[in-house]
């Protein structure tokens, strides 16, 4: 598993993404951009098979707040069909 460096701004969605094989230079990755982010940036450090895993299990990060209200929504309708 690949270790992905993800730093999410919140305010605007900017998103920028970096992978490590190596767990001690993530961590350090981490530590640098969180000294200098401000409090409306998160920096995590995921694990993911791929960087295709990683969008679809940490989609937040990447879609805008229409695309995750129309997933939720559709997602939403699948559910109350099933039933």
């Amino acid at each position: 598993m690949a270790l992905f460096l993800v730093v999410y701004t919140r305010s605007t969605g900017a998103v920028f993404v970096q992978e490590f094989e190596d767990p001690s230079d993530a961590m350090s990755a981490r530590m640098e951009y969180e000294t200098s982010a401000s409090t409306d940036t998160e920096v995590v450090v995921l694990s993911s098979g791929s960087h295709h895993d990683l969008y679809r299990t940490h989609s937040r990060y990447f879609q805008n707040s229409a695309q995750i209200l129309r997933d939720s929504g559709e997602s939403l309708g699948r559910d109350l069909t099933s039933a």
